[in-house]
């Protein structure tokens, strides 16, 4: 999308651009606390992640303090398959440094708002654009110094850069609201449940009776082909997909939707639990009704309860949860080498708590509708960022214009009628 603005070179609007390094000793120098070091599994666009976030020490740190990151510097993932992935530092993980998979690009102050570059970067004419410069080399993917420096980059006048940021800031605002209340609701109807059933008060009995009698199903995900993936379509997820912040649709393979009959059994289906066994062996997650479908890999399990009257889904879904669930998860690692793979077979062969009918009817009078409102806030928080997704590009570019206005309710107004003009 052509700009309305005039355009600057972005190695001229900054005072700082380029990689960090890997501290000498590598993984084996980390720290549980400390110097914060940001890796590429810490950059998204849509969010700065906490989890895999590494520690160094002071003394580590002061031999990268060339790559020190300031509040609001956009990072940029520069190799890989996560390459082009932006974000923005977060004061919380303030001291820190990069590794070299990411770079920093500090804004000069008085030319470039770093919110108005960030949303510049992940806006998709220029995602487009750093992907395929990306993918220019021979080998590895990546996004060299000089790449970065001469983008070319809208330009307005750095109060409406600011309060372009301001609206984009509203909605992310909003978005990340929804999520944490789904969340919270998520946790606190978990706590109860588990409350209520007093788990280990009452005997394991074998998984593979529920299944024998037709009361629980355990599938692994459909073996998508190559050919299968597709430019667009339905999510394919795998095991990385799965994150602590919910599924990560904006990172995951597109198959064509008629891979969901294909994939028959192997689709998951509302409040079905999804566990991955393969990879990062243990990620835990409860399928919220969304009306539209996904297609997961065989790197996910789906416990399926298809007698809700013998085994509610949210009993099942608490029980694992719960430690005592974890516990055998680890049982079947320990007696393995293979200890990022947990088999259909080692699942099928574990105990399960199946508390008595009156506890199962408690757990699903407080479960379910607090589900439901945590699927709801998540589909909220999915249409906000459709539109801020169709808004962002075309406020960058020029082509939507806001009032001047300081309240940041006056500016999404105006921002989503014309969007919808």
């Amino acid at each position: 999308m052509a700009s309305e603005w005039p355009t600057g070179r972005l190695g001229d609007l900054t005072v700082k651009l380029g990689s960090g390094a890997t501290p000498r000793g590598g993984a084996n120098v980390y720290l549980d606390q400390g110097v914060a070091l940001i890796r590429s599994q810490n950059v998204y666009d849509d969010r700065f992640a906490m989890p895999g976030l590494a520690f160094i020490s002071d003394e580590a740190a002061d031999r990268l303090s060339s790559v020190a990151v300031s509040e609001g510097d956009v990072l940029v993932n520069i190799t890989g398959d996560s390459v082009a992935r932006i974000s923005r530092a977060p004061k919380e993980v303030l001291p820190a440094r990069v590794n070299q998979h990411v770079a920093i690009v500090r804004p000069a102050a008085e030319k470039l708002d770093p919110r108005f570059l960030h949303a510049v970067l992940v806006a998709s004419p220029m995602k487009a654009r750093l992907l395929s410069l990306a993918s220019a080399g021979a080998t590895r993917k990546a996004l060299t110094k000089a790449m970065l420096a001469d983008l070319k980059v809208p330009l307005p006048p750095l109060f409406e850069q600011r309060v372009i940021a301001s609206i984009l800031g509203a909605l992310d605002d909003k978005i990340e609201s929804s999520l944490r209340l789904a969340d919270a609701v998520a946790v606190t109807w978990i706590e109860r449940a588990n409350r209520v059933l007093r788990l280990g008060s009452t005997d394991q009995i074998p998984v593979s009776r529920l299944i024998a009698d037709g009361t629980l199903v355990i599938n692994d995900g459909y073996r998508a082909k190559n050919a299968e993936l597709a430019t667009a379509g339905i999510p394919f997820l795998r095991a990385g997909n799965l994150t602590t912040q919910g599924l990560d649709l904006a990172n995951a393979d597109l198959v064509p939707p008629e891979v969901v009959a294909k994939a028959g059994s192997k689709v998951s289906t509302a409040w079905d639990t999804a566990f991955t066994s393969k990879g990062t062996v243990g990620r835990i997650m409860l399928i919220e009704p969304t009306g539209e479908p996904s297609v997961y890999s065989p790197q996910i399990c789906f416990w399926r309860s298809i007698a809700p009257s013998k085994l509610s889904p949210f009993v099942l879904h608490a029980w694992m949860r719960s430690a005592r669930f974890t516990s055998q998860i680890d049982a079947v690692k320990g007696q393995t080498d293979m200890a990022d793979y947990v088999s259909l077979r080692d699942q099928r062969a574990m105990r399960i708590d199946v508390p008595d009918l009156a506890g199962q009817a408690e757990v699903n009078s407080l479960a379910e509708p607090m589900a439901r409102l945590a699927a709801t806030s998540r589909r909220e928080a999915k249409t906000l960022t459709v539109i801020r997704d169709a808004l962002l590009p075309k406020l960058v570019a020029g082509k939507i214009r806001v009032p001047l206005s300081d309240d940041p309710e006056d500016q999404v107004g105006v921002a989503v009628e014309a969007l919808n003009t």
